[in-house]
């Protein structure tokens, strides 16, 4: 993978998030309450 790709995967936002593992506004909201970033809670799902 080159720099180019990682700056960008760090870069990732909550819309993008949802839209890529189609969340709801509750999951989010959850998700930002136990502190979790968009970056992390796309590795995880």
């Amino acid at each position: 993978m080159d720099r180019k790709t990682v700056t960008n995967k760090n870069k990732i936002t909550w819309h993008e998030v949802k839209k890529i593992c189609h969340l709801t506004d509750e999951t989010i909201e959850m998700a930002k309450k136990v502190g979790l970033t968009p970056r992390t809670s796309s590795q995880l799902l």
